[in-house]
């Protein structure tokens, strides 16, 4: 085999690069010549005596059919073959052809895969060389699915640059220009892919090279432009520290309309000519005194970072590698320089001029006494104050007299206060408690609705809630327990306790109303007394289940009681009043909503003989109904298509 390219050569279309040995396939090219001439030959032998054959046949008879036709089929014999050696020529011609490897495209060869001397087949898995187009080249990047149509919109005007920068970001490689949109989007990322081509003339890009791209979409002028790391963000939005004359800082607000890498343009809050902070924003508040001097002097934070970690901390360096093992080769300074600050004097700092800059020209140090570690929540230095509630305190008082105290001592914009832990769970169960009990009511009031068809029984039975919720918090004030998120849970158990008292008693009176024609009165008064005791025995044995929670001891009882201690509570005292005020509540809303779909009458109407009915007896009616008949005067309702007038004492 024989090489005829450089490594890294720039090759064209055409140009042979490998000549593998050709002479196997030039002795087969040359067996298969002398066949086609011996074939050749014997085929003309044949054609002759074939046409002999065939006039003495048709001249004197002397000939067979049978002879002609069979030395017709050997002529016929010897064509085929010399076509086969026509076909071994071929193919021996481009076996030949196959030992020139040409280069099928122009472009850069890569490193050599084989060399002279090597034995090579065609099913090999390995090439001999790679060839790859560099001029032109093309570029495919991703855009979010949201950036598309702008870029859609620019295509359409006109030509758009691609600029391609190297991994830092800051040095431009190579300009093109964007040739096209892929026809789909990512649905896992929500992305599309473009195509850029360019010239690449001086060869500065390369195959599966990562590289920015920058696509120029429009060009802002006279655009106030800071480094993004001057931008801060705080509660109340971005802003950033200006050097005012004296040196001190100011923290401004502004609005940030664009931002392009390391570069963010400011719509406003900041003048061309204003100094601002881009290294140790965290270490600064509202006046504080600062010196650039380390960024006059082409130095950053990171860089005396780096300079200091290196001197005092444990800097990895190299690897040893053995037959057995490897070792980590650890940096650090020798521990007679670590006792004091006098080893800060020796340290130098180098900026991105390449200048070794002393340390004690851009800081100055001392001994002092300082945290060991600086906390972060998210990018911004935190301090943690931890708290315990003094007895008797609630958790809502805490939180409450905490950000009284906050919003006394008059923080800066720059420092936010915020509750961690329980206090924020507390919080946040307190924010929403209001929904979470709107949409319970609602919840029920929907559910007994449907059951009932109706929309103002519903009302009677979510009644009963309210004493509830008295009763709970009463509880809760009695044994000196708080309302916390335990609590709250009770609460909401109890909107599906306590309203099964008033549920019995309106299915009975329904009942009795529907099947033996009573009036609202006499049905809720039957009711009271046929649903006494299941009444009893339900709540009994709601109450007596919640006592163990509300009377329990041992570890982890503190966090339970307040459940027991709402649910028995509400119990108690919606048992006491519910027994009372749900017969009121009944007679008085389904009189109401009679009356709303009567017809008014006076007062002093007189009745016929046919639809006069004898008023009940309030002798025998419970508490709660003679409440009622004191509460209702002359109410007018309308029953079954019949007007009536009562008048109740």
């Amino acid at each position: 085999m024989q090489v005829n390219f450089r490594e890294g050569q720039q090759v064209n279309k055409g140009n042979l690069l490998v000549l593998i040995d050709p002479r196997p396939y030039q002795v087969q090219l040359a067996q298969a010549q002398a066949q086609l001439y011996k074939d050749q030959a014997q085929l003309r032998d044949a054609r002759l005596n074939y046409q002999r054959f065939k006039d003495l046949l048709s001249q004197s008879g002397a000939m067979s059919q049978q002879q002609v036709d069979t030395q017709k089929a050997a002529a016929d014999q010897f064509e085929g073959a010399v076509r086969a050696d026509q076909a071994t020529i071929d193919n021996a011609k481009l076996q030949i052809d196959y030992c020139h490897i040409t280069a099928p495209v122009s472009g850069h060869i890569g490193l050599r895969l084989v060399d002279a001397g090597n034995i090579v087949h065609a099913a090999d898995q390995n090439p001999m060389l790679v060839i790859t187009q560099l001029q032109p080249i093309s570029v495919i990047f991703t855009l979010p699915e949201d950036s598309l149509p702008v870029v859609v919109q620019r295509m359409k005007q006109g030509t758009l640059k691609v600029d391609a920068y190297g991994r830092d970001g800051q040095t431009r490689l190579a300009t093109g220009v964007l040739l096209t949109i892929d026809n789909q989007i990512d649905v896992t990322t929500g992305t599309d892919r473009l195509k850029a081509t360019f010239d690449n003339q001086d060869g500065v890009l390369f195959p599966n090279q990562f590289v920015n791209v920058r696509v120029s979409l429009d060009v802002q002028k006279n655009v106030t432009v800071v480094p993004s790391v001057a931008v801060q963000r705080g509660p109340q939005g971005t802003f950033v520290y200006v050097v005012k004359p004296d040196k001190t800082v100011d923290a401004r607000s502004v609005t940030v309309a664009l931002t392009q890498s390391n570069q963010s343009a400011i719509a406003s809050g900041l003048e061309p000519g204003d100094v601002v902070v881009t290294d140790g924003q965290d270490k600064l508040q509202k006046g504080a005194q600062v010196e650039p001097r380390a960024a006059r002097l082409g130095v950053a934070a990171a860089d005396i970072d780096n300079a200091l970690y290196d001197a005092f901390g444990q800097r990895q360096v190299s690897i040893m590698y053995r037959q057995l093992n490897q070792y980590h080769v650890v940096m650090e300074v020798a521990p007679e320089f670590a006792n004091s600050t006098d080893a800060l004097e020796s340290i130098y700092v180098r900026g991105n001029n390449g200048t070794a800059v002393p340390l004690a020209a851009l800081a100055h140090f001392g001994p002092s006494n300082t945290a060991l570690a600086v906390n972060h929540q998210g990018q911004y230095p935190s301090v943690t104050l931890s708290f315990n509630l003094a007895p008797g305190v609630s958790l809502g008082d805490a939180t409450k007299a905490i950000e009284d105290t906050g919003r006394s001592m008059g923080f800066p914009a720059t420092i936010h206060a915020g509750f961690q832990g329980t206090a924020a769970a507390f919080q946040d169960a307190l924010s929403t408690e209001w929904l979470l009990i709107l949409c319970a009511l609602l919840t029920v009031y929907i559910v007994l609705g449907i059951l009932y068809e109706s929309y103002a029984h519903p009302i009677t039975i979510l009644s009963t809630i309210p004493s509830a919720g008295v009763g709970a918090l009463l509880a809760l004030l009695i044994s000196k327990n708080e309302l916390n998120v335990i609590g709250m849970i009770g609460i909401i158990l109890l909107i599906g306790l306590v309203k099964k008292n008033a549920i019995m008693m309106i299915d009975f009176a329904l009942y009795a109303k529907r099947e033996h024609g009573k009036s609202p009165t006499d049905a809720i008064h039957e009711a009271c007394l046929q649903r006494f005791r299941p009444i009893m025995m339900t709540t009994m044995a709601a109450l007596l289940g919640g006592l163990p929670l509300a009377l329990g001891t041992g570890t982890g009882s503190e966090m339970r009681r307040p459940l027991g201690i709402t649910i028995v509570g509400g119990l108690i005292v919606s048992q006491m009043l519910t027994l009372f005020t749900t017969p009121v509540v009944y007679i008085y809303i389904d009189r109401r909503r009679l009356w709303l779909r009567g017809t008014r009458r006076s007062a002093g109407a007189r009745l016929t003989p046919q639809h006069q009915r004898r008023t009940p007896n309030c002798n025998g009616l419970t508490l709660g109904a003679r409440a009622a008949a004191g509460m209702l005067w002359f109410l007018r309702f309308r029953l079954r298509g019949e007007t009536w007038v009562t008048s109740i004492w």
